[in-house]
Order: structure tokens, then C-alpha cells, then sequence
């Protein structure tokens, strides 16, 4: 898998960090409960995801460098994706 290059950005609800690798279209992979992004792209993405796309991986509220917002909602945390992706 190689070294992680963790980056960030600041969203209207947040920062965000996630992981990007690859080139190609792109597929927004979100982690399970008991992990961050790290595990998303370990786990989920490099093993489901064929070559050929570029992975965003972010970790949801309040895991790793991601900000935990007061009264967070799934629609919150899915508003914050699209503000990742924009």
C-alpha cells in the first residue's frame, strides 16, 4: 500500500481529511464504524476498487483530523462530502 499521504481541506462545515490515490474517475470510498480513512483505502477501496480510478477517502466527523460539529447528521456529514469533492 505504501506510505499515506493524509491531506486536508476546509469545508463550511469543517475540515475534512482524506486520502486521494490514483488517477482516473473518481469513486468517493466512506469507512466503516471502527475506522478512519486509512482503513477505508486498505480495507475497502484497494480491495473492491479495480486500477484505473482515483480514490477519495475521507475520514467521516470526528475520526483522525476530520472536525466533529455540533449536532452532526448523516445529511451534515454527506453535505461535507460534497464540499470535499467541490
Amino acid at each position: 500500500m505504501g506510505a499515506l499521504n493524509r491531506r486536508s481541506v476546509l469545508t463550511s462545515l469543517g475540515r475534512i481529511e482524506y486520502l486521494d490515490r490514483g488517477t482516473g474517475s473518481v469513486v468517493l470510498v466512506i469507512h466503516g464504524i471502527t475506522q478512519a480513512a486509512d482503513g477505508g483505502l486498505r480495507d475497502v477501496a484497494e480491495e473492491l476498487v479495480p486500477d484505473g480510478y482515483r480514490l477519495i477517502v475521507p475520514s467521516r466527523f470526528g475520526y483522525l483530523g476530520s472536525h466533529m460539529p455540533e449536532q452532526a447528521t448523516p445529511e451534515l456529514q454527506a453535505d461535507a462530502f460534497v464540499g470535499l469533492l467541490d
